[in-house]
């Protein structure tokens, strides 16, 4: 039927049916469709279609330059498909670490702030107020400091205390 619709006669589509695979003349008629596209007076465009159809199938010409199947632009498409869910897989699993990180950042500091203010919670006031004096004193800004940055130097200056006493008990 597919033969008869592209100018094949009924003698000869029954007898190509009979002596070719399914496949072959499915792929002859994928490459015949594709020349058919062709523009009047293109050479690729068969003059006889029927004709044209009949021996391509016959003989097996080989596919016009240019020409892909349904399958390779199926696989093309698959490919291409695959690629983009790779490309997204790779985003969506990068984005989830950097988020992990920064939880896990955000975690830490925490810990860590929660440590600075136990410790100067822990201590008198006299002995608080020399850590602070001393953390402020210790950096380039010292007595201009504003707050934030004042805040930002005992904090610094608290956690090193911290972590040389860790040391230290360490050894």
């Amino acid at each position: 039927n597919d033969l008869l619709k592209r100018g094949v006669s009924r003698q000869r589509a029954k007898s190509l049916a009979a002596r070719f695979p399914e496949a072959h003349i499915r792929a002859k008629l994928e490459e015949f469709d594709y020349r058919m596209t062709r523009e009047e007076g293109d050479p690729l465009r068969p003059q006889n279609p029927g004709g044209y159809l009949s021996q391509a199938i016959e003989e097996d010409y080989a596919s016009p330059k240019g020409f892909k199947s349904q399958a390779d632009l199926e696989r093309e498409r698959q490919e291409k498909e695959d690629q983009t869910a790779q490309r997204k897989a790779v985003r969506d699993a990068k984005a989830k670490d950097d988020a992990e990180r920064k939880a896990n950042a955000e975690l830490e500091f925490q810990r860590k702030t929660e440590q600075v203010k136990n410790y100067l919670e822990s201590l008198p006031l006299d002995e608080r107020k020399q850590v602070e004096e001393t953390a402020i004193a210790s950096s380039l800004f010292g007595a201009t400091a504003g707050e934030a940055i004042r805040k930002s130097l005992i904090f610094q200056h608290v956690l090193d205390l911290l972590e040389q006493a860790g040391r230290n008990a360490k050894k």
